[in-house]
Parts: C-alpha cells; structure tokens; sequence
C-alpha cells in the first residue's frame, strides 16, 4: 500500500488489476519479492492463495479516497471482482458492527496491551465495544491503561490497528466470525 500512495493513480489502477488477474505464485518468488521490496507488502497474504482478501488487505492500508477510486476502477472492468473485494473491506472503526460473539472471538486472539494502544484516541462507543468483549480482569487492566494514556507513536497505534483489522479478515476468511455485509467505505 504504501508503494502504490507514491505511484500515478492510472499506474496504480493498472497494478492492482495486474495483481487481481494473477494466479498461484510460487513461494519462492513471494520471499523473493518481500526481501527487495518491503516486508510488510505480503506478510499476511502470502499464507492465503485467495486473491480477493489480498487486494481487500491493501485496500484496507491505503487511503479512503486511493482505495474508493481503485475500487470504482476495478468494478468498470471486473464487477464481480471488485464487489468480492468491497464485501471483505473492513477498517478499525468497524469494529462497532461485529456481533458481540464475534468481537469476543477476535479480542480472545489479541493481546490486552495490543488492544489498549489500538484504543488510544478512540471515540466511547468503539471503547465500551471493545472492552465489552474483554475478560473482567483483562477489562479493568485495559481501563486503568486507557485512562491514564501514554505517549505513544502514532504509527505504533496505527500498526495495532492493523493487526487488529487483519485478525478479523483472517478470521472472517476462515469462517471463524462473520463480518457484516456493510461495506466499509
């Protein structure tokens, strides 16, 4: 995502379609690629064959207004694709819509200290959804953190974020919760 902010929308476009149109990649190619691009480009998605849930995760890290002009450019040339892809967006404040089962399932998954940096600067709603999920103790832990809040990075808080959203699209994709069909814009 960040490789594709700094490219021209028409080249950005055609990249994504590229990637959308690509078959099975060798696992050697995909190490290959992360050591000389960046790292971060396919961590998650190398383990998924899926090409739908690879463009919705960078879809998910770029930008609202890159991402809705990728989307509307893929859904002119491949529609049914890019419905696919809009179905599996999900950003951080999202997470008021998951079911209290499903926002359970995924803050069993996440560590308590995780969780409270990805709630620093949140509004109280996305908070009390949040901590609601959370063990009692594991709930008290996360209070007392958040109402004394640290100086942190934003970059840490958005890298919490991150993991959080791609813990639900793994999730999602393994059918383990269900993510309501509202796309995200």
């Amino acid at each position: 995502s960040s490789i594709l902010k700094g490219v021209s929308p028409a080249e950005r476009n055609d990249l994504m379609n590229r990637i959308l149109g690509l078959g099975q990649v060798a696992p050697q190619v995909i190490e290959a690629l992360e050591i000389s691009l960046h790292e971060e480009l396919f961590d998650n998605d190398r383990r998924s064959s899926d090409k739908h849930i690879t463009m919705a995760g960078i879809l998910n890290n770029m930008d609202k207004d890159a991402s809705a002009e990728v989307l509307q450019y893929l859904a002119s040339i491949k529609p049914k694709d890019a419905e696919a892809i809009r179905k599996m967006l999900f950003k951080f404040e999202d997470l008021v819509r998951l079911s209290a089962k499903a926002m359970t399932v995924l803050m069993d998954g996440i560590p308590v200290e995780r969780t409270v940096l990805a709630l620093q600067g949140t509004d109280a709603e996305l908070q009390g959804k949040v901590l609601s999920a959370l063990s009692p103790r594991a709930r008290r832990m996360a209070e007392a953190e958040l109402q004394s809040p640290a100086n942190v990075a934003a970059r840490d808080i958005a890298e919490a974020r991150r993991v959080i959203v791609d813990s639900v699209l793994r999730l999602s994709a393994e059918g383990t919760i269900e993510v309501p069909t509202q796309a995200a814009a």
